[in-house]
Parts: structure tokens; sequence; C-alpha cells
């Protein structure tokens, strides 16, 4: 029986090749693989791994904003504020005639505490505007209901008073007001 025998040179040629075929057949095989996973791996209403160019996402339904034309994610009117009713009463502290103003407000993400209160108000040919920060001392805030006072008024003149409320996101409501006549 013959012995074969290998030399550097003729182990070198051989690896070479063994090489060379196994790159070949791996290519071969992941090139093959990567194609039918690729072409085989689509279903019939063609939304699996391709892309058809007839579905489309909206962004808007990915990230609740409401720009564009608002058919996804949170529109306006689920967020903001709602005020149902305002009244206020004249009343006096130590330091003189006070407007007590109770505004009723709904709010779905129950997110009032930190927003804000805009408040305009005038009174015989006279006007005047605030902003109130609803932090539970300048606007206390109670369930469904906001209560802030307008200091140094007029008892004697009614009041014409305007409200609009933005929760802690900014999301503003409507404004709303109301007229307070003095006690008779």
């Amino acid at each position: 029986m013959d012995t074969l025998y290998y030399t550097t040179e003729n182990r070198l040629s051989d690896y070479v090749w063994l090489d060379t075929l196994l790159y070949n057949c791996r290519s071969g095989f992941f090139m093959t693989l990567f194609f039918a996973l690729l072409f085989g791996c689509q279903s019939e209403n063609n939304d699996g791994f391709s892309t058809s160019g007839n579905t489309t996402v909206n962004p808007d339904s990915l990230t609740g904003s409401t720009d564009g034309d608002g058919s996804g994610g949170s529109t306006s009117s689920d967020v903001n504020p709602v005020i149902s009713g305002m009244d206020g009463l004249f009343a006096d502290d130590e330091n003189g005639a006070i407007l007590e103003m109770h505004v009723y407000v709904e709010d779905p993400q129950d997110d009032l505490l930190n927003g804000l209160l805009e408040v305009d108000y005038q009174w015989g040919d006279q006007t005047d505007s605030t902003q109130l920060d609803i932090d539970g001392e300048m606007v206390m805030v109670e369930e469904g209901e906001l209560t802030f006072i307008i200091s140094d008024v007029d008892d004697s003149s009614p009041y014409e008073v305007f409200v609009t409320v933005y929760d802690e996101q900014g999301n503003p409501s409507d404004q709303a007001s109301t007229e307070v006549l003095p006690a008779e």
C-alpha cells in the first residue's frame, strides 16, 4: 500500500484549494439563504418584510402629535381643559375689597397643577389682565374647580372676567367669561 506524504508545498496548495472551496460554498449558501429569506418571507398582502409602497404610516399616530390632518393620535379636544362654568363674588379681606372667582373646569389629562390661568377683567371704562400660576397658592386647586382672587377691586362696579386655563402641558381651554355684580 502506498503511503501518501504531504510536503509543506502540497499541504499549502491543498489548504488553499480547500479554503477556496469552503469560502465559495459558504458564500453561496449564505447568499442563497439571504435571498430565500428576503423574497420567500413575504406575505400575500405585502405587509411582511417587504415594502410595497402601498401602506404608509402616519407619524402622528406614533407620537400622539396633533400636527397635520389629525387622523392619528390625540386631537386637541382630547387633551384640552374644558371650562364648564364660572362665578364670582365680592368679599373683603384685611387689604380691602376683593373679587373671589371660581372656575369649574374638567381636564382629561388631570394636569392642571403647574399650569397657568390667563385672566382679563374690566370694570367701568378700565381693563386689566394678569397671569397666575396654578400652584395651589395663587390659584387653589380642588377637584373640578380652580379658585383665585383679584385684589384691590371697586366693589360698587360690575366686573366682566375672562379666563383661559392652560394645563401643565400648555394645552389651552376656550376662553370663558362671567359678569360679577356688586352686592345690593
